[in-house]
């Protein structure tokens, strides 16, 4: 007969498992963080949490925007992240600001650095019960100056429609809308484009710390050579303070050859009122 005292210790032993156990499940099907995928998930943030994010995105063979028939304009860039913050507003929605430096070497011989163009981002989960969505209005700010390529010099308008399913150990998520981007070339001209995508990932362990992570996005039915289109493959390591590391790969003739990305995400609480 198994003494009373042990039996007190194996039943709170036994207890203390199980509430771990809910813990960790718990947890491991929580939505993962936005970055460092560009695929918007249809998951908003918790109303006064926070997400911040920072990383450094070097790649090879770019085109800048509407300069993609140019190849003297096929370039080298590093981009580093200055703000990449989101936070959750509560009732679904979420507000998000980005923006960043970057520094580029064109075949051709120009090179510059400066601010890159900001965004800003509002996005709303709708609630449908079958899947998980949400729609995402996005406008791209004109900071940073056309005259060394280092932008547009004209205001971006996207929306895009999210739809995803979330697992315990992995998910999938994916994206359509509509993109108009302004012409810093030719006055009263603009580039209606379409906008797709599509992301999955999965945990390699139970705990969550290592996840394998894929998508493929981008621009589609450009007028002016804007088919930026690009797959990646990562992995993210970690659950609290989650670092991750990719490889990109560029799909069509303007984008990309390869590019290497890493980086990091800050999550945080802060009571809204």
């Amino acid at each position: 007969m198994t003494p009373r005292p042990l039996r007190s210790m194996t039943r709170l032993l036994l207890s203390c498992l199980l509430m771990g156990s809910a813990g960790s499940t718990t947890l491991a099907a929580s939505p993962p963080p936005q970055r460092p995928f560009q695929t918007q998930l249809p998951w908003s943030l918790e109303r006064g949490r926070w997400e911040f994010a920072s990383g450094l995105l070097r790649r090879d063979g770019v085109a800048p925007p509407f300069f993609g028939e140019d190849r003297e304009t096929y370039r080298g860039e590093y981009r580093l992240s200055l703000v990449d913050a989101t936070l959750g507003l509560g009732g679904g929605g979420e507000v998000q600001v980005r923006f960043g430096l970057q520094r580029f070497h064109e075949e051709g011989g120009e090179a510059g650095s400066g601010i890159e163009d900001a965004r800003v981002a509002f996005g709303y989960q709708l609630p449908v019960s079958r899947l998980d969505t949400a729609i995402r209005f996005e406008v791209k700010l004109p900071n940073a100056p056309n005259d060394r390529r280092l932008g547009t010099d004209e205001t971006d308008i996207f929306l895009v429609g999210a739809v995803g399913r979330l697992r315990q150990r992995w998910g999938w998520a994916g994206n359509a809308g509509f993109g108009i981007l302004g012409d810093p070339v030719e006055a009263a001209v603009q580039d209606d484009v379409l906008l797709l995508g599509a992301a999955g990932w999965v945990a390699l362990d139970k705990a969550g710390r290592w996840t394998l992570l894929g998508e493929a996005n981008g621009i589609a039915a450009s007028r002016f050579g804007n088919d930026f289109r690009v797959a990646r493959l990562g992995l993210r390591m970690g659950r609290e303070r989650p670092i991750d590391v990719s490889v990109r790969r560029g799909l069509t003739s303007e984008s990309e050859d390869w590019g290497l990305e890493a980086g990091m995400t800050f999550p945080a609480s802060r009571s809204v009122r």
